[in-house]
């Protein structure tokens, strides 16, 4: 949350602006001098003792995705300024989760991720008012975290996808869309189109994950 209490928001603020929130500032501070923050418990408890066993998203991003040596730059700048980030060194990872318009009902799914979830279940079910949508599995069932049953999030249709990353692109290395089924919303496509065309990384890599059975060819 900012100084006024709001929580981080893209309608309310910029990436740069979270990303160098009070919290995130102290995140960095505490991973740096050997503290486990509990912003990130999640990952410290499916790890052993030594961290060097155990999946969690933690130790794939530091040993695959990004290599330490590849942000020693930030590391140093953020130990001496007390967690901040400089201008120039922003975020280039991103998970979007792009909303949960869908085409399936997949069985281990739920209506937070699959319109057609929210379709089945009502058919079959006792339509429920409300339900307990958890995130980041934290078993946070705050009332933020709560969503009506029948939601369907289209905050990518509303807002524009190359303004909110549009300083950000040149630096960009990964950029994971993840659903519902990203594909199938336009709005995605054409940001992705938007990214080929400004000037970018050499290796950004950009990752759809999506089900494969209502393939977009003018995304292939």
């Amino acid at each position: 949350k900012d100084a006024r209490g709001q929580v981080y928001n893209v309608q309310t603020h910029t990436l740069r602006e979270a990303w160098n929130s009070k919290q995130i500032k102290q995140t960095r501070i505490d991973m740096i001098e050997g503290r486990r923050p509990e912003l990130c418990r999640y990952c410290w408890d499916m790890e052993n003792e030594d961290n060097t066993d155990g999946a969690s998203v933690r130790l794939s991003a530091a040993n695959k995705r990004i290599p330490l040596e590849d942000i020693a730059d930030r590391i140093e700048y953020a130990r001496t300024h007390g967690g901040e980030l400089d201008k120039d060194q922003l975020a280039f990872d991103f998970q979007l989760s792009i909303g949960n318009l869908c085409n399936l009902a997949c069985k281990m799914c739920n209506n937070g991720y699959s319109t057609q979830y929210q379709k089945f279940f009502s058919r079959h079910h006792e339509s429920p008012t409300e339900i307990n949508f958890v995130l980041g599995k934290q078993l946070d069932l705050s009332p933020e975290t709560r969503i009506s049953f029948n939601t369907t999030f289209d905050w990518p249709i509303k807002l524009d996808l190359r303004e909110i990353f549009r300083e950000h692109v040149p630096t960009l290395k990964l950029m994971f869309f993840t659903g519902g089924e990203p594909t199938l919303i336009p709005e995605v496509v054409n940001f992705i189109d938007h990214l080929a065309e400004q000037p970018h990384d050499s290796e950004l890599i950009v990752w759809p994950s999506t089900n494969c059975t209502n393939i977009n060819k003018g995304l292939l």
